[in-house]
């Protein structure tokens, strides 16, 4: 049997969390997606199962311990972790993506993530840091949707 990779989503929108996982499964590269609703959640799940996924999609502002949170906790208590970490965001002052960079985020990725600029973001991302996904030509966005005039 054949290793699938593992993306870890942390993200309480249920709505989100969906968009983003769709956005995944159609990337045309097999993933699992574990999903969490708060940094509590995925810190427990990645101390339980020492599993290292292939990247992290971290939402930063969530009841239960936000995405702060956990990048502050994952630098502390498991300087070893080496996933990147984007964030799912949908407003970010310039105050707070210096903050955020500074705990050593890869990329942050405004919500939604469906939206076709959002998208070429994600591929972007991917692409730097060489990970095998093809995000762009295989969303279904009907011509037009999320663009601004």
């Amino acid at each position: 049997m054949e290793k699938v990779p593992v993306v870890l989503l942390v993200e309480d929108n249920d709505d989100h969390a969906f968009l983003a996982k769709q956005t995944l499964l159609r990337s045309g590269t097999p993933v699992s997606i574990h999903s969490a609703r708060n940094s509590r959640e995925a810190l427990r799940w990645l101390c339980e199962t020492a599993i290292v996924p292939l990247f992290v999609l971290l939402d930063l502002d969530m009841p239960g311990g936000d995405g702060l949170d956990f990048l502050q906790q994952i630098r502390t208590t498991m300087p070893e972790f080496s996933a990147p970490v984007f964030l799912l965001t949908a407003e970010m002052s310039e105050d707070r993506i210096q903050q955020v960079y500074r705990l050593g985020i890869a990329g942050y990725i405004p919500k939604p993530v469906h939206d076709a600029g959002n998208l070429k973001r994600l591929q972007n991302y991917f692409d730097l840091l060489a990970i095998p996904m093809r995000v762009w030509p295989y969303c279904n966005i009907p011509a037009g949707y999320g663009m601004v005039e």
